[in-house]
């Protein structure tokens, strides 16, 4: 019965736009635009009209104010219009109040479509799309992302229901006028990759949740100023629209890395394992502050403060540090004179654990060790010590990132704790505890 009631009203509503622009005239828009997106963005200018063709006339414009107040004058005031409303409140309990603003936006995206150059056809599917937003169905989205911080080698690289691929003149296009000299958002800072992937949510809300997901495993998938500077969310919604969030200000990258071929096998198997734990990484309130990722968490945010932040490779040593001390070191031994050999010997046994290289931490951790030192007696450093700081810091903060990792995979089964105390115990322990946990060094 509801379906039959929207489908009366929508086919009215056309009727009434019909003999309404028979009568009124609109005043034409520009007919010339130029189309800038990324990565050239620089795109020529090129024969494009602002406003697609209509069936009323060539480019002529009906804005916002022109449709809700079609709809205010000669929509609502018929009789399917108070029973197709009424017939919603009653079937989904909800009172005409929340009803009016839905059924008005359904309506000013039907006669919106049908203006613009569509057939009559459109309204089942449109009629189909408003009743799934008013059960409360989860959405489909269509998702893609403008990001620094990764690369590609050649290939797109598909981890799952994600692809990665390169930008291409198009991405993130907008339409400015013979005269606009705005430049584009993305020019100050161009992506080095474009993210994309469809997914099924209630809101917005829970698709960024999904989105930043992905750019926390791909921090620690490798060492990566990864960072979002564009989103695109495409809802197949009525009540629900589509928009781009550009990042504010510079998006400084100290730290760039390529994925290769090789690496989709391990990344896919690294977002199976990760990616539940990875949407929580950002929201330290909700762990409660008592269990294993409260604490990974917190060491997170330190490390991504690092990779992010805008301060140089003495910064990104320090914080690098506090990421290792927050999680191999309890509290009363964090400010212990045996702090440093016992965050030494844990890191040794973790890497060793990991199956890489634990070598150089001792030499390395000694020298962040003497930099925080000479950092809290105000002694500053020449801008050439300052550039051979650099791969201490990348090093520290690989270290970091394996450690983050280990901890992610342990927390599932164990308490922080129970994993100092693995670490103690030597090597061996730490393989049998990251047993399958595939940690890419």
């Amino acid at each position: 019965m509801l379906s039959k009631a929207l489908q009366k009203l929508s086919e009215q509503a056309l009727e009434a736009l019909k003999q309404h622009h028979t009568q009124r005239s609109y005043r034409p828009v520009p007919a010339r635009g130029q189309h800038v997106g990324v990565p050239q963005l620089k795109s020529e200018a090129r024969e494009a009209s602002l406003v697609p063709k209509t069936p009323y006339g060539e480019h002529k414009e009906w804005g916002l104010t022109d449709q809700y107040r079609f709809i205010n004058q000669e929509i609502k005031t018929l009789s399917s219009y108070a029973y197709c409303s009424g017939t919603i409140a009653r079937s989904f309990k909800i009172s005409r109040e929340h009803v009016e603003p839905r059924l008005t936006r359904y309506l000013q995206v039907l006669l919106s479509t049908y203006f613009h150059g569509q057939d009559p056809s459109i309204v089942a599917p449109l009629s189909q799309t408003f009743l799934q937003d008013l059960k409360g169905e989860p959405i489909h989205w269509v998702i893609k992302g403008a990001i620094r911080g990764v690369a590609l080698e050649n290939n797109p690289c598909r981890f799952g229901k994600y692809l990665l691929r390169r930008p291409v003149t198009g991405d993130f296009e907008v339409a400015q006028g013979v005269q606009g000299t705005a430049p584009h958002p993305l020019r100050a800072n161009p992506p080095s990759a474009i993210l994309e992937f469809a997914t099924h949510a209630l809101d917005h809300y829970v698709v960024r949740q999904e989105y930043a997901g992905i750019l926390n495993l791909l921090r620690l998938f490798r060492v990566g100023s990864v960072r979002s500077v564009a989103l695109l969310s495409t809802p197949h919604s009525i009540i629900q629209t589509a928009g781009v969030l550009y990042s504010a200000g510079p998006a400084p990258t100290p730290y760039v890395y390529t994925l290769r071929d090789a690496d989709q096998a391990g990344l896919a198997c690294f977002l199976e394992h990760h990616l539940s734990c990875a949407t929580r990484l950002d929201n330290i309130g909700d762990t409660g502050g008592k269990d294993a990722l409260a604490l990974i968490c917190l060491a997170y945010k330190t490390y991504t403060l690092a990779l992010l932040g805008p301060g140089g490779a003495r910064s990104q040593l320090l914080l690098a540090l506090a990421c290792l001390e927050a999680l191999l070191l309890r509290a009363q031994e964090r400010n212990a004179v045996d702090g440093a050999p016992l965050l030494h010997r844990r890191l040794s046994n973790l890497l060793c654990g990991c199956g890489a290289a634990p070598h150089s931490a001792a030499s390395s951790l000694q020298q962040a060790y003497d930099i925080r030192t000479a950092h809290r007696h105000l002694l500053e450093s020449t801008e050439v010590e300052a550039q051979s700081l650099i791969p201490l810091a990348q090093a520290m903060l690989n270290a970091a990132r394996i450690t983050l990792m280990a901890f992610l995979h342990a927390a599932e089964c164990t308490t922080p704790e129970a994993i100092i105390a693995t670490l103690d115990d030597g090597s061996r322990s730490v393989q049998r505890l990251l047993k399958g946990a595939d940690i890419p060094l």
